[in-house]
Protein backbone atom coordinates (compact mmCIF):
# COMPACT_ATOMS: atom_id res chain seq x y z
CA UNK A 1 0.00 0.00 0.00
CA UNK A 2 3.24 1.97 1.03
CA UNK A 3 4.41 1.42 -2.70
CA UNK A 4 1.29 2.60 -4.70
CA UNK A 5 1.28 5.95 -2.19
CA UNK A 6 4.37 6.86 -3.59
CA UNK A 7 3.71 5.98 -6.91
CA UNK A 8 0.97 7.83 -6.96
CA UNK A 9 2.33 10.98 -5.63
CA UNK A 10 5.26 10.83 -7.85
CA UNK A 11 2.62 10.85 -10.93
CA UNK A 12 1.03 13.97 -9.26
CA UNK A 13 4.20 15.62 -8.53
CA UNK A 14 4.95 15.46 -12.18
CA UNK A 15 1.86 16.07 -13.73
CA UNK A 16 1.70 19.42 -11.60
CA UNK A 17 4.93 20.14 -12.93
CA UNK A 18 4.46 19.30 -16.56
CA UNK A 19 1.07 21.44 -16.15
CA UNK A 20 2.90 24.37 -14.77
CA UNK A 21 6.35 24.50 -16.63
CA UNK A 22 4.36 25.73 -20.04
CA UNK A 23 2.60 28.76 -17.90
CA UNK A 24 6.26 29.51 -16.79
CA UNK A 25 8.47 29.42 -19.80
CA UNK A 26 5.88 31.52 -21.26
CA UNK A 27 6.28 34.31 -18.36
CA UNK A 28 8.37 33.64 -16.51
CA UNK A 29 7.51 36.55 -13.86
CA UNK A 30 4.03 35.46 -13.52
CA UNK A 31 4.70 34.27 -9.92
CA UNK A 32 6.66 37.03 -9.51
CA UNK A 33 4.22 38.44 -6.06
CA UNK A 34 4.38 34.74 -4.62
CA UNK A 35 7.98 34.90 -3.88
CA UNK A 36 8.98 36.41 -0.49
CA UNK A 37 9.73 40.11 -0.29
CA UNK A 38 13.04 40.75 -0.14
CA UNK A 39 13.54 38.62 -3.25
CA UNK A 40 10.83 40.70 -4.72
CA UNK A 41 12.80 44.12 -3.96
CA UNK A 42 16.01 42.13 -4.78
CA UNK A 43 14.91 40.99 -8.42
CA UNK A 44 13.61 44.93 -8.63
CA UNK A 45 16.64 46.39 -7.84
CA UNK A 46 18.10 43.80 -11.23
CA UNK A 47 18.59 45.52 -14.64
CA UNK A 48 17.43 42.41 -16.70
CA UNK A 49 14.34 42.94 -14.70
CA UNK A 50 13.56 46.77 -15.40
CA UNK A 51 10.33 47.01 -16.44
CA UNK A 52 9.32 43.15 -17.02
CA UNK A 53 7.49 43.14 -13.44
CA UNK A 54 3.98 42.89 -13.34
CA UNK A 55 2.70 46.35 -11.23
CA UNK A 56 -0.69 44.26 -10.40
CA UNK A 57 -0.34 41.93 -7.50
CA UNK A 58 -3.72 40.09 -8.59
CA UNK A 59 -2.56 40.19 -12.40
CA UNK A 60 -2.79 36.29 -12.90
CA UNK A 61 -5.49 35.59 -10.64
CA UNK A 62 -7.85 34.37 -12.89
CA UNK A 63 -5.33 31.86 -15.04
CA UNK A 64 -4.11 30.73 -11.02
CA UNK A 65 -7.87 29.95 -10.13
CA UNK A 66 -8.46 28.27 -13.22
CA UNK A 67 -4.76 25.79 -12.81
CA UNK A 68 -6.40 25.33 -9.56
CA UNK A 69 -9.57 23.96 -10.42
CA UNK A 70 -8.01 22.13 -13.12
CA UNK A 71 -5.37 20.38 -10.95
CA UNK A 72 -8.32 20.16 -8.21
CA UNK A 73 -10.25 17.99 -10.47
CA UNK A 74 -7.46 16.32 -12.11
CA UNK A 75 -5.97 15.06 -8.96
CA UNK A 76 -9.41 13.41 -7.24
CA UNK A 77 -9.90 12.06 -10.51
CA UNK A 78 -6.83 9.92 -10.29
CA UNK A 79 -7.30 9.51 -6.51
CA UNK A 80 -11.19 8.21 -7.30
CA UNK A 81 -9.84 6.14 -9.77
CA UNK A 82 -6.81 4.46 -8.06
CA UNK A 83 -9.36 3.55 -5.48
CA UNK A 84 -8.95 5.65 -2.45
CA UNK A 85 -12.52 6.61 -2.61
CA UNK A 86 -12.52 6.41 1.81
CA UNK A 87 -10.21 6.66 4.56
CA UNK A 88 -9.75 3.79 6.11
CA UNK A 89 -8.45 3.19 10.08
CA UNK A 90 -10.19 6.30 11.52
CA UNK A 91 -10.88 4.79 14.46
CA UNK A 92 -6.97 3.61 15.05
CA UNK A 93 -5.66 7.23 13.95
CA UNK A 94 -8.19 8.82 16.16
CA UNK A 95 -6.62 6.40 19.44
CA UNK A 96 -4.34 9.38 20.68
CA UNK A 97 -2.94 6.49 22.78
CA UNK A 98 0.24 5.92 20.69
CA UNK A 99 0.72 9.45 20.60
CA UNK A 100 0.48 9.65 24.72
CA UNK A 101 2.77 6.76 24.47
CA UNK A 102 5.62 8.55 22.23
CA UNK A 103 5.43 11.66 24.25
CA UNK A 104 6.02 9.99 27.38
CA UNK A 105 9.36 7.76 25.54
CA UNK A 106 10.52 10.91 24.06
CA UNK A 107 10.36 13.32 26.94
CA UNK A 108 12.36 10.67 29.13
CA UNK A 109 14.87 10.34 26.38
CA UNK A 110 15.06 13.99 26.28
CA UNK A 111 15.56 14.32 30.00
CA UNK A 112 18.18 11.78 30.42
CA UNK A 113 20.16 13.40 27.60
CA UNK A 114 19.68 16.51 29.05
CA UNK A 115 20.76 15.39 32.15
CA UNK A 116 23.85 13.93 30.63
CA UNK A 117 25.03 17.12 29.01
CA UNK A 118 24.43 18.98 32.01
CA UNK A 119 26.76 16.43 33.58
CA UNK A 120 29.24 16.52 30.97
CA UNK A 121 29.46 20.55 31.28
CA UNK A 122 29.93 19.81 34.93
CA UNK A 123 32.66 17.83 34.52
CA UNK A 124 34.69 19.98 31.95
CA UNK A 125 34.06 22.86 33.79
CA UNK A 126 36.09 21.33 36.64
CA UNK A 127 38.93 19.95 34.75
CA UNK A 128 39.40 23.13 33.03
CA UNK A 129 39.25 25.17 36.42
Amino acid sequence: MIIKFIIETVITCILFTLFTIPYLLKNPLAWFYDYPVEVQEHMRSLLQYEGKIPTKKHSDIKKKLLAFVVCLILFAAITYYSGATTFDMVKEYENPKIHWIGFFKGSIIGIVFALLVGCLIALLSVITA
